[in-house]
C-alpha cells in the first residue's frame, strides 16, 4: 500500500492533476485541428494557361489581367491593390526597379517578412504577375 501511495504521488508530480492534462489534451487537439484547416490554404492557384502572344495587344491584356487576379489573391494583402499599400514593410510596388528576374525571384523565394511561393504559383501564371507588377510602376 505504501508503493502504491507513493506511486500516486509520483504520477501527480509529473504529470500534474487530471484536470490540467485534461485541458493540455483539448488544447492540443484544438490546435492541430487549426493548424490542419489552414493547411490547406496554400494550395498551388489554378489558373487557366495563358493564351496569345505576349507580344500582341490582346496576349498583353489577356496577361495583364491574369497578373491582376493572381495579384489580388496573392499579394494585395500586403502590397495593396495599387502596389503601394506597405503592410509589415513590403515594398512599394509603384517605386520598385527591380528587373523581370529580379521581380520572379522575390516572388518564388520571398524577401524579408515576404514569403515564399515556389511552387505555389506556375511558371506561366509568374510571367502574368511580373507583367502585372511592372505595370504597377508610375
Amino acid at each position: 500500500m505504501i508503493v502504491y501511495e507513493n506511486h500516486a504521488i509520483a504520477r501527480w508530480y509529473i504529470f500534474g492533476d487530471e484536470r490540467f492534462m485534461y485541458r493540455l489534451m483539448v488544447l492540443t487537439s484544438l490546435s492541430f485541428l487549426i493548424l490542419s484547416c489552414n493547411a490547406g490554404t496554400h494550395q498551388p492557384f489554378e489558373s487557366d494557361k495563358l493564351k496569345g502572344n505576349p507580344a500582341s495587344d490582346s496576349g498583353l491584356n489577356s496577361n495583364l489581367s491574369s497578373g491582376e487576379e493572381i495579384f489580388r489573391q496573392r499579394c494585395a494583402t500586403c502590397h495593396g491593390i495599387s502596389g503601394n499599400y506597405r503592410y509589415r514593410n513590403a515594398a512599394d510596388l509603384q517605386l520598385s526597379r527591380l528587373d523581370s528576374i529580379g521581380i520572379v525571384n522575390t516572388i518564388k523565394n520571398g524577401k524579408g517578412v515576404m514569403p515564399m511561393f515556389y511552387g505555389a504559383i506556375h511558371d506561366s501564371d509568374l510571367a502574368s504577375l511580373e507583367l502585372y507588377v511592372k505595370s504597377l510602376r508610375k
